[in-house]
């Protein structure tokens, strides 16, 4: 018999630690430690939203070189290690399994060599493995309810992560990262948090298009929508503009995808949440027009624009020139191995920062691996997993670092939801 996943034990402790982040940041990651190691021991999927969270908000110091995330992700992994041991038995999703494998050679050779930056491969390690704990559980349960309650629990996460934006800002343990535009500074970081928005973008993804596909009640929907706009309004204050296009872009691909395949029995519901959509868009696009920033709850005085809608400046590109000079300070050797984590600072590109660091080798593996499993839930005509890592390829093209918990949190859950639909087929009695 399969086992059921209580949401209560989903939706409840991340409530709690965005409740308590505004009351104190150490408080909240005290409780959030213990919670998840509590609930993570009983199922590992428990932790997905308080990871999710400790994701979002992985930069806030705590004490020298301490990070909230890490944390929680730390407290996630004893859990599941101890639900491994109880139970006697681990699988091991084999493709995501190759590809911990290799990066995680990498990480040894290259820690063998430098120990400077030992907290940064620690934390690379850490993710990884949890990771691949999160995907060896996925048939203990029954893939139609692994599903829903993850999207639940991702939606739920969403609206926590959002309300904890505003009481953060709100208590100034989040501040302008610019004076005149709306943009944060979170934690140790002096410009807008993409770390953050890369997570909120992801949750953004699913929530809108669970909105428009998903045939649960009226309470799921309400959940979805108000997640949805509870997490975009967040990306706005935000500021950081790559995550929310790749939000935009993954959302249509799925969409239309999802309209190509089932535009014979396509349900009237699919038109009528799309119409809602765009009336409550229309309805703030309107509204921004009308009364600009000042429209905005919030916000200070000083801020005369949305960072979001800043132009960018391809000419003399920050970032542009920042990689030429990288990639210029690298020899053949380096190009092939990489020179390890933290030599050059923090790339702002996974995909850069991936190359700098394990190489041709190391990178190559990971693109082809997100190219193989876009291509998989393509034909198996998964949405979810499919506009989570098309999300994924665009998102971190100019943020993030090979060594953050975001992109491997958000690669393990599309892979997760890949999974449950394989799962789904077998008892079907299809085949990939």
């Amino acid at each position: 018999m399969k086992n059921e996943l209580k949401l209560s034990y989903m939706f409840m402790p991340v409530a709690v630690v965005s409740a308590l982040s505004y009351v104190s940041i150490p408080l909240s990651l005290i409780f959030a430690f213990i919670v998840t190691l509590v609930v993570t021991s009983k199922s590992v999927y428990y932790s997905v939203p308080l990871v999710l969270f400790g994701s979002g908000f992985q930069l806030i110091g705590i004490y020298s070189g301490v990070h909230y995330g890490w944390f929680i992700v730390l407290s996630a992994l004893l859990g599941a290690t101890y639900q491994i041991f109880t139970r006697g038995v681990l699988r091991i999703y084999m493709p995501f399994g190759i590809l911990v494998l290799l990066v995680l050679t990498l990480s040894f050779m290259h820690l063998l060599a430098d120990s400077l930056y030992l907290e940064r491969y620690f934390g690379l390690i850490s993710v990884l493995v949890y990771s691949l704990f999160l995907l060896g559980f996925s048939e203990d349960h029954a893939p139609q309810d692994l599903e829903n309650n993850l999207l639940s629990a991702i939606a739920f996460a969403g609206l926590c992560m959002g309300a904890a934006v505003f009481l953060l800002f709100t208590s100034q343990e989040l501040s302008l990262a610019r004076t005149s535009e709306m943009s944060f500074a979170v934690g140790d970081t002096q410009s807008s948090p993409r770390l953050l928005t890369t997570v909120l973008g992801s949750v953004l993804t699913l929530t809108m298009l669970s909105l428009i596909i998903e045939k649960n009640g009226i309470l799921s929907k309400v959940l979805y929508l108000v997640s949805s706009l509870c997490v975009l309004l967040a990306m706005v204050y935000a500021g950081s503009r790559m995550p929310l296009i790749a939000t935009v872009v993954s959302i249509t691909i799925g969409l239309f995808i999802y309209l190509v395949r089932n535009f014979s029995k396509l349900p009237a519901r699919f038109v009528v949440w799309v119409s809602v959509l765009v009336l409550v868009f229309s309805s703030l696009i309107f509204y921004f027009s009308m009364f600009g920033v000042a429209g905005l709850p919030f916000v200070p005085d000083s801020v005369e624009s949305l960072r979001v809608l800043k132009a960018v400046n391809i000419d003399n590109n920050g970032r542009l020139l920042m990689w030429s000079s990288y990639l210029d300070g690298m020899d053949v050797l380096d190009m092939l191995f990489g020179i390890g984590l933290g030599t050059f600072g923090n790339p702002h590109s996974f995909w850069i920062g991936g190359f700098i660091a394990f190489g041709v080798i190391g990178i190559f593996p990971i693109i082809l691996f997100l190219m193989v499993k876009i291509f998989q839930s393509f034909c198996i005509g998964a949405i979810y997993p499919l506009a989570t890592l098309i999300y994924i390829l665009l998102s971190v093209s100019t943020s993030s670092d090979i060594d953050r918990m975001q992109p491997w949190i958000i690669l393990s859950l599309a892979c997760l939801l890949y999974v449950t639909t394989l799962n789904g087929w077998k008892e079907n009695g299809k085949t990939e």
